[in-house]
């Protein structure tokens, strides 16, 4: 009869072969030669941290009654209660 280690160690064992890969992946992208796409000041405007007028700017531009999204929660709602709920989502 198994220990509950042995059947520990089994489950790991049979999970950790289920669900390798049998590829190994190069992360290397240094000799693929790609011409820039976007400019630096672009770069810069795109990964700049928001402040919370552009978030409110944004959500109040959307559509309120738009279909929820995964949290079950729509625009509208953030919207409504966007004095109660603005500091989270920020």
């Amino acid at each position: 009869m198994d220990t509950q280690q042995e059947i520990a160690e089994k489950f790991i064992s049979d999970f950790k072969v289920r669900f390798q890969s049998s590829q190994t992946l190069s992360r290397d992208f240094s000799r693929i030669r790609m011409n820039a796409r976007i400019s630096q000041s672009d770069n810069q405007a795109l990964t700049k941290i928001l402040d919370l007028q552009e978030v409110k700017e944004a959500l109040f531009a959307m559509d309120a009654n738009k279909t929820p999204g995964p949290d079950g929660f729509g625009a509208g709602f953030f919207q409504r209660y966007w004095e109660y709920v603005k500091v989270d989502l920020f």
